[in-house]
């Protein structure tokens, strides 16, 4: 499983005005992690596709729309 990175992006936009610290928080995450992620594709790790999942079921979105199996 791993996170699609532009829709990813699009969740920063939407939800935190393209904040990635603020975004960062959101997810439970450090910015730095979330930050090399979103610039390399790379660290997309466990941590971050649980961050993901969980902030997509506070949120009420489709997890499958952001996380590719």
């Amino acid at each position: 499983m791993k996170v699609n990175r532009d829709k990813l992006e699009q969740l920063k936009k939407i939800y935190c005005l393209g904040n990635c610290s603020r975004f960062a928080r959101e997810l439970g995450m450090s910015t730095s992690h979330l930050h090399y992620f979103l610039s390399t594709g790379e660290g997309g790790g466990k941590k971050l596709v649980g961050a993901v999942a969980s902030f997509c079921r506070r949120k009420g979105l489709n997890m499958e729309d952001y996380l590719e199996f």
